[in-house]
């Protein structure tokens, strides 16, 4: 340090504190220091050598008095920062847990983004991911398959983006998909297979679209798909594939646009496929459809076994709430009047019931004809390859 030879100070000084500086360096001081000490040399001379004022100037003036300690603590701080900044990325890229063990070990790090993949699979002793809590983003896939004790997925609750595929494989306790429910981002493909104890979709009711192939097959216990309800559009292929508990395709209704193939197979009890009717193109059927690709809808149960069936068998809103409301109609009037009156109400009722059915009828034939007229279009003689 280069002194100035400055010393500060109050005589007497009973007290420390009014010992104000001493040899402060130039270095220390810098161009404001002494640009300051150049302002409070008429306090020095005025004073002879009394020097309160000074003191008093130097007091309020924080550069001199702290310099040294503030510049310490904001070196602190900003490595402080940067060192908080740095911890809450996850030190590895990617991540494959296999034990109950490294499940836990990853999440006592608190870290709260993996840049890369995460997977958790191959395991016989994982039975939560509680410690996986803090987790927030996953910057690839996300992957839980063949986990023979696993329960659920409560521990990936705080998880909102995956930036690749979503896929829930061959977990033989899994019930469900809840821990999910949070995952509002699947920049790629979706699949959930193999999972015999699932029962359904809900965890992923917060879905809006899938960016690659969105796969359900091979779930025994699987009865519904309502919990893809939100699902708007499937950049890739959508296939509904031998899961024989389901019944209906409701959780498909909203989905307008399937960037690639359509295969509805091999569902023993599906029998109601309205669901993907305005897919399909309703009521023209294709080539007016949303389906970029080939199109399969067959051995499932009767009902939705071809495009033909799956057509013929929606009924627009707007139709359904009126023949709602004349069944109800019915059954106000069979509950009031003289039995001779209920009689001739029932056959007045009844008749109008005749007549809608008819014209449900009718109107089902006319699209069942047109959409058999349209099956030799090449969209819809997929071959079977399965």
């Amino acid at each position: 340090m280069t002194p100035l030879g400055l010393l500060i100070a109050e005589q007497p000084h009973p007290h420390p504190q009014n010992i104000i500086a001493s040899q402060i360096s130039s270095d220390a001081l810098g161009d404001e220091g002494h640009n300051m000490i150049n302002r409070l040399q008429p306090s020095l001379c005025e004073n002879h050598g009394k020097l309160i004022p000074l003191r008093k100037q130097l007091m309020q003036t924080s550069f001199l008095r702290n310099f040294t300690l503030v510049t310490a603590l904001l070196l602190i701080a900003s490595l402080s920062w940067s060192g908080t900044a740095a911890a809450a990325a996850c030190s590895q890229t990617n991540y494959d847990l296999n034990t109950q063990a490294e499940v836990d070990a990853l999440g006592a790090t608190g870290c709260d983004s993996v840049s890369g993949y995460l997977y958790i699979r191959n395991s016989t002793d994982i039975t939560n991911l509680n410690g996986l809590a803090n987790i927030t983003s996953v910057g690839w896939s996300l992957e839980i398959w063949h986990n023979d004790a696993l329960v659920n997925l409560d521990g990936l609750a705080n998880i909102t983006s995956v930036g690749g595929n979503l896929v829930v494989s061959e977990n033989n306790v899994l019930t469900n998909l809840d821990g999910l429910a949070n995952i509002t981002s699947v920049s790629w493909g979706l699949q959930i297979n193999e999972n015999p104890a699932l029962t359904n979709l809900d965890g992923l009711a917060n879905i809006p679209s899938v960016g690659g192939d969105l796969r359900i097959f091979f779930n025994s216990a699987l009865n519904n798909l309502d919990g893809l309800s939100n699902i708007t559009s499937v950049r890739g292929d959508l296939s509904i594939d031998s899961n024989r508990e389901i019944i209906n395709l409701d959780g498909l209704a909203n989905i307008t646009s399937v960037g690639g193939d359509l295969y509805i197979g091999n569902n023993d009890a599906l029998a109601r496929c309205e669901g993907v009717a305005l897919l399909l193109g309703w009521p023209s059927g294709p080539p007016e459809d949303g389906v970029d690709g080939t199109i399969y809808v067959g051995r499932n149960s009767s009902g939705c076994n071809s495009i033909a069936e799956v057509l013929s068998s929606y009924i627009p809103p707007s139709i359904s709430r009126s023949f709602n409301a004349l069944l109800q109609a019915v059954q106000n009037v069979r509950g009031a009047g003289s039995s001779q009156q209920q009689a001739t109400s029932d056959s007045s009722a009844n008749a109008g019931v005749a007549r809608e059915l008819a014209k449900r009828e009718g109107a089902a034939a006319q699209s069942k004809t047109a959409a058999a007229t349209r099956c030799s279009h090449p969209k819809h003689a997929a071959p079977d390859t399965r």
